[in-house]
C-alpha cells in the first residue's frame, strides 16, 4: 500500500516557528513532524510514499531525500501554485496504482493505521474519513455519521451556532484511485469542500473510521507546546527510550555533559551533545534540541529550546519556545507562551514578556523590555559596529559563515585590485576566522595578504609601511576569551570612520556585494617578514646610542605569551636588563609590581594588555601610571621629542592638559571620544613623516620604547616626569539608563536653568566654580556615564554624586 504526505503548508498560525521553513519539518521532540508521521506509516507497514510540495519544497527535499536513511521509499510531487489538498494528491495521480492512504506531514499521531485501512476495506467504499472526538470543533471540519458510519453531513471549520457534532476531521483519508478521477489535473481543488460533497452527489456513500488513538492538529503554538507535553506525559504511543536514555523520565541524548550541581525534574528532554552548567535548574516539561549550551544558575521550566542555542547566566525561561540558533545573554527573562524565532541575539537582562512573538534575526538591547511582537523591521536591532569594531561570542555570534561574509562586504567597497591585509592573533579561534576572512575577501577581486599571527599595533604600522588599502584584524578579546573582537582599519592604519563602518552594514544586511569571475581572483598573498619591518621603522625613530649607554632595567609584569615575546625583542635591541615577573598574581597585582620595581632599582615596569594596544606603567618609585596620567606622560614625550607639536586628548580628560601643553607650548586638541576620531586626530598632528608614524596610545611596543628614549635622552627618571604633571582629581561612574530615557535625561540638563556654562561637543559637559561634570551616554549599553573632576578628590565625589542622584530622579 501507497502514501501520500501532504506537506505544501507554510503554516502561518505557527509563525514565528516557521519562518523560513514549512510547517511539516517543525521539530517535535527533536524529531521533524514529518519524520513522526514517516515512523508511524513505516510502523503500519507502509513504506512508499510519496510527498506533495508547495512551500519552500527543497527544504523537505533536502531533509529526506529519497528515504532510504529511513528505511522508506520517497517520491516529491511539487505544485508550482497551490492546487488545493485534492488537487495536490492528483498531482500524483500516476504514482497511485491501488489503495492508498492521505496523511497531513504536519500532525502529531498514533493511529493504528492498519485497522483505519481494514475498516476501510470492509466497506467496500471509495473513501473513508478518519475522524476523532474533540472538545472544541471550530477549527476542523467537523463530520455527522450513521450508527453503520456512513458519513450524512459535514461541515468544515463551522461556528459555535453551526456546530452538530464533537467528530472533527483528522485530515487522514483512506481512497480508492478511482476518486481521483472526478476532477481534473493542475485546477485547485479540495478534499472537503469539494471532492468529498462531489462524491456523495455522485451516489457514492464514504464512511468515517472513529479512533479513539492520539491525534494532535499542530496547527498554532498552544497546540504545539501541548503536544510534547502530551508526549512526556505518555499520552501519545511514542517510545523516547527508543531515541534517549531514559534515566528515570530524564530523557538524555549522546554525549551530553551535565554538572553535578544541576537540578533535573522528570519528565525532560536533553538532545545530543547538550551541555548544562552549574546551578541549572530544568524543570517538568522541558524539551532541548541538540547542541543546546545552558550557563550557570539558569531555569527553563516547562519550555522548548530547539538545537544550537546558547542560553546565558542567570536566565529564566518559563513556559517559552526558543527556536533554531539563538543566542541569549546574562539574566535574560522570557515569560509564558513567548516565542524567539531563529538566530535571534537577546542581550543581558531583556525581559520578553508573556506571549510576545518575536520573528527570526532580530537584535534585542540590553535591559529592553518587550511589551510587543516584533514582526518586520529592526525595531530593536543595533548596528553591527560597536565603539571598538565588533564583538561577539565566538561560534554564537561571530562564526567562520558570519567573518567571511564580512570580509566580503568590506572588500567590495573596496575598489578591485586593492590590497587589503588580514591578520590575527595566535589563537586558533581568531586564526580559523582569518581563513574565512581571506576566502571572503579574496572572491571580490581584491588583493588579499596574509599577516599570519600578529599583534594589532603591528598591523597599523605594516599598512602605512607598506601602503595597504585597509585592514582586518582578528583576535579574542582581552580577559574573555570567549569572545572575539574584529578591527577594520583604513589605509593610515586606524580605526574606519562610522560612515564606513554603515556602508559596510549596508552591503552586509542588503548582500549586493562584489563578485569577480574566476580569473579575477588575485589569490592571497603571504606577507613575510614585517614583523622586523615594524622592528626597524620603530628602532630609525629612537636614538640608539642613548638608549644602549643607558641600559635601562625594565620590570614586565603579567601579560600574555604572545605580547611578551614580542616586547622582549623590542627590549633585548633597545640593550635593556629584563626582569620577568609575569608569575605575579593575585588581586594586587600592581602593587606586588610596584614593590618589585623599587626592590630591583628598576627604572619603571609594565604590566600588558593581551590586545598589546593598552597598558599600566609604574615608575621607579612604585607610583602607578594608567588612564589619564598615562595620557599625559606620553603627551609629553610626544612633544618633548618633536613627534607632535599639539597634544592631542578626548574630551573627557581632565583639564589639567591645558596647563601641560601651555608649560611645554604646544597647542591642544580635544576630540570626541571614540577611538577612530582620536586616532585620527593624533596621525594628523604628527610631525613624522606617514611611514613612521606610531598611535603610541595605541601601542604598548612604540610607547613603550618612547619612555625609555625619552628617560635616556634625558638622563631622567620617569618619577621627575610624573612629578611635573599638576595634580587632578577626576572620577568615571556608569549609572543604568534605559535606552528610552537617554534622550530624557539628556534634555533635561540640558534645559535646566542654570548660571553654569554648558558645553555641547559630546554629551553635556557643565562647569561648576570649582569642577566640572560630563554625562555621556554610552553607545552599546543602557547606561549614561558620568564624567567628574574637582579641584579636589572631595568635590568631584560630591559632583558625582549630585548628577548621579538627579539622573536617576530623571529616569524615575
Amino acid at each position: 500500500m501507497k502514501a501520500i504526505i501532504m506537506a505544501g503548508g507554510a503554516g502561518s498560525r505557527l509563525r514565528p516557528l516557521t519562518c523560513g521553513r514549512p510547517k511539516p519539518i517543525v521539530p517535535i521532540m527533536n524529531k521533524s513532524c514529518m519524520g513522526r508521521i514517516i515512523d508511524l506509516l513505516k510502523k503500519n507497514g507502509i513504506t512508499d510514499i510519496g510527498v506533495t510540495l508547495q512551500f519552500l519544497p527543497e527544504k523537505i527535499e533536502n531533509l529526506f531525500g529519497d528515504g532510504k536513511e529511513l528505511g522508506v521509499n520517497i517520491q516529491y510531487f511539487i505544485e508550482d501554485s497551490p492546487l488545493g489538498t485534492a488537487g495536490s494528491v492528483k498531482n500524483a495521480e500516476e504514482f497511485l496504482d491501488d489503495t492508498f492512504i492521505v496523511i497531513s506531514g504536519d500532525a502529531l499521531t498514533d493511529i493504528n493505521l492498519k485497522n483505519a485501512i481494514e475498516y476501510h476495506k470492509s466497506k467496500n467504499t471509495i473513501c473513508t474519513l478518519v475522524l476523532k472526538e474533540v472538545a472544541v470543533p471550530l477549527e476542523y471540519g467537523v463530520v455527522m455519521t450513521d450508527e453503520n458510519g456512513k458519513i450524512v453531513r459535514f461541515l468544515e471549520k463551522p461556528s459555535w451556532g453551526e456546530v452538530f457534532s464533537n467528530l472533527a476531521n483528522t485530515g487522514i483519508y483512506i481512497l480508492e484511485p478511482k476518486a481521483l478521477s472526478y476532477f481534473e489535473k493542475n485546477k485547485k481543488f479540495d478534499f472537503s469542500q469539494d471532492l468529498f460533497p462531489l462524491l456523495m452527489s455522485e451516489g457514492n456513500d464514504l464512511y468515517g473510521y472513529t479512533t479513539t488513538d492520539y491525534w494532535c492538529d499542530v496547527g498554532d503554538i498552544g497546540s504545539y507546546i501541548q503536544s510534547h507535553i502530551d508526549i512526556l506525559e505518555g499520552k501519545v504511543n511514542i517510545d523516547l527510550s527508543n531515541e534517549f536514555e531514559n534515566k528515570d523520565g530524564i530523557y538524555i541524548g549522546k554525549n551530553v555533559e551535565i554538572h553535578p550541581t544541576a537540578k533535573l525534574t522528570a519528565p525532560v528532554v536533553i538532545g545530543d551533545n547538550c551541555k548544562i552548567g552549574k546551578n541549572v535548574e530544568l524543570q517538568e516539561f522541558t524539551v532541548l534540541g541538540e547542541n543546546v549550551v545552558i550557563d550557570d544558575n539558569a531555569t527553563i521550566k516547562r519550555s522548548i529550546v530547539w538545537q544550537n542555542t546558547h542560553i546565558g547566566p542567570n536566565s529564566r525561561i518559563s513556559a517559552g519556545i526558543l527556536c533554531y540558533g539563538n543566542n541569549l545573554k546574562s539574566n535574560v527573562v522570557v515569560l509564558e507562551e513567548a516565542v524567539i524565532g531563529d538566530e535571534c541575539q537577546i542581550k543581558d537582562r531583556a525581559i520578553v514578556k508573556s506571549g510576545i512573538k518575536i520573528w527570526p534575526n532580530k537584535i534585542i538591547q540590553t535591559a529592553t523590555e518587550v511589551n510587543e511582537s516584533i514582526i518586520w523591521g529592526t525595531k530593536v536591532s543595533r548596528t553591527l559596529f560597536g565603539k571598538n569594531g565588533i564583538t561577539g561570542e565566538m561560534n554564537v555570534e561571530i562564526t567562520p559563515e558570519y567573518v567571511s561574509k564580512l570580509g566580503l562586504a568590506y572588500s567590495s567597497i573596496l575598489k578591485p585590485g586593492m590590497k587589503l591585509a588580514v591578520s590575527s592573533d595566535d589563537s586558533a579561534a581568531a586564526g580559523i576566522l582569518k581563513t574565512s576572512v581571506l576566502a571572503g575577501a579574496a572572491s571580490s577581486g581584491v588583493e588579499v595578504f596574509d599577516l599570519g599571527h600578529t599583534m594589532l599595533p603591528i598591523v597599523r604600522n605594516v599598512i602605512n609601511f607598506f601602503g595597504m588599502d585597509g585592514g582586518i584584524h582578528i583576535a579574542l578579546e582581552p580577559q574573555n576569551d570567549d569572545r572575539i573582537r574584529i578591527n577594520f582599519l583604513d589605509n593610515k592604519g586606524i580605526n574606519i570612520t562610522r560612515g564606513l563602518e554603515r556602508k559596510i552594514e549596508n552591503m552586509f544586511v542588503t548582500g549586493e556585494f562584489r563578485r569577480v569571475n574566476v580569473e579575477k581572483i588575485k589569490g592571497t598573498n603571504i606577507l613575510e617578514n614585517y614583523n622586523y619591518f615594524y622592528m626597524q621603522n620603530l628602532l630609525n625613530t629612537l636614538d640608539l646610542d642613548a638608549i644602549r649607554k643607558k641600559n635601562v632595567k625594565v620590570v614586565v609584569g603579567k601579560c600574555d605569551n604572545f605580547v611578551y615575546d614580542i616586547m622582549e625583542k623590542v627590549l633585548r635591541d633597545l640593550n635593556c636588563t629584563i626582569i620577568n615577573e609575569r608569575r605575579l598574581n593575585g588581586e594586587d597585582t600592581l602593587n606586588m609590581l610596584a614593590q618589585k620595581i623599587v626592590s630591583n632599582g628598576a627604572d619603571f615596569g609594565i604590566q600588558l594588555n593581551a590586545d598589546g594596544e593598552s597598558m599600566v606603567v609604574i615608575d621607579d618609585k612604585g607610583d602607578i601610571i594608567k588612564d589619564d596620567l598615562y595620557t599625559a606622560l606620553l603627551s609629553i614625550i610626544s612633544i618633548q621629542l618633536k613627534e607632535t607639536n599639539q597634544i592631542v586628548v578626548p574630551f573627557t580628560a581632565t583639564e589639567v592638559m591645558e596647563q601641560i601643553a601651555t608649560k611645554y607650548n604646544a597647542g591642544i586638541v580635544r576630540t570626541k571620544t571614540n577611538q577612530q576620531e582620536f586616532m585620527s586626530k593624533l596621525m594628523e598632528n604628527s610631525t613624522n613623516d606617514v611611514k613612521k608614524n606610531f598611535v603610541l596610545n595605541y601601542d604598548v611596543f612604540a610607547a613603550t620604547a618612547k619612555i625609555i628614549n625619552y628617560i635616556s635622552k634625558e638622563n631622567i627618571a620617569l618619577s621627575e616626569v610624573i612629578k611635573s604633571i599638576p595634580e587632578f582629581h577626576l572620577l568615571k561612574t556608569n549609572i543604568d539608563c534605559p535606552w528610552d530615557a537617554k534622550g530624557k535625561v539628556m534634555r533635561t540638563l540640558t534645559g535646566e536653568k542654570t548660571d553654569n556654562k554648558l558645553e555641547l561637543f559630546e554629551g553635556v559637559k557643565i562647569h561648576h566654580d570649582k569642577g566640572w561634570v560630563l554625562v555621556l551616554p554610552d553607545a552599546d549599553e543602557p547606561v549614561c556615564t558620568v564624567y567628574t573632576e574637582g579641584v579636589s578628590a572631595e568635590v568631584a565625589q560630591s559632583l558625582s554624586d549630585m548628577y548621579v542622584d538627579k539622573i536617576k530622579n530623571i529616569i524615575s
